[in-house]
């Protein structure tokens, strides 16, 4: 079941419920809550342009990271962003990350896989954003980026989001290096 504006507000004047911080009414949707773009973003280093990613190792080193308003993405360039808000969901919701219709019809994406919030995570969700239009795009911090949609699961999770992204605070590059332990992935062998 998709939450409704009101089962939202339901859930936070709950004990343990959805928590949106900061929250303003203004930005409850029928069916979903606008996220807002915080100034924080990482992107690719252009000397680096000749690097090769490898899934095994940290490509942390190939970014840079700062801090500007407005953040101007060029065409064809992807960079990670994250929200204002700080979004934590119960034990028996998940939440889903969508991007906004008129950020979309700009030729703007802002996740390429990552759209869930695990229950029992609290975080500051980082955007994946990628600008498939012709021309470079100027955001501003502040402007409705995103919206988060609340499903309520048919029973409790019997244990919370524990991952790499868990209560992420600032922007975060990919991680996926750490779920090698420098040792080769075999799909069929669980990681220690």
């Amino acid at each position: 079941m998709i939450y409704s504006d009101d089962d939202i507000l339901r859930s936070m004047a709950e004990e343990g419920g959805i928590r949106i911080d900061p929250f303003n009414e203004f930005f409850l949707q029928p069916a979903s809550y606008d996220l807002h773009l915080s100034d924080e973003w990482m992107r690719y280093r252009p000397d680096m342009a000749l690097a090769m990613i490898n899934v095994y190792e940290d490509v942390g080193p190939l970014m840079h990271r700062g801090n500007s308003d407005p953040i101007i993405i060029r065409p064809w360039e992807f960079i990670l962003c994250r929200t204002i808000e700080t979004v934590s969901v119960p034990m028996n919701v998940q939440g889903r990350l969508d991007g906004k219709s008129s950020i979309g019809r700009l030729g703007l994406t802002i996740h390429s896989t990552a759209g869930n919030i695990d229950p029992g995570n609290s975080l500051r969700i980082t955007l994946e954003v990628f600008n498939q239009a012709p021309f470079p795009i100027t955001l501003h911090k502040g402007i409705p980026i995103g919206q988060i949609v609340f499903c309520e699961l048919k029973t409790k999770c019997r244990k919370g989001y524990e991952g790499k992204y868990k209560g992420s605070e600032e922007v975060e590059a990919s991680r996926m290096h750490l779920n090698f332990k420098k040792k080769k992935y075999d799909p069929l062998e669980p990681i220690p």
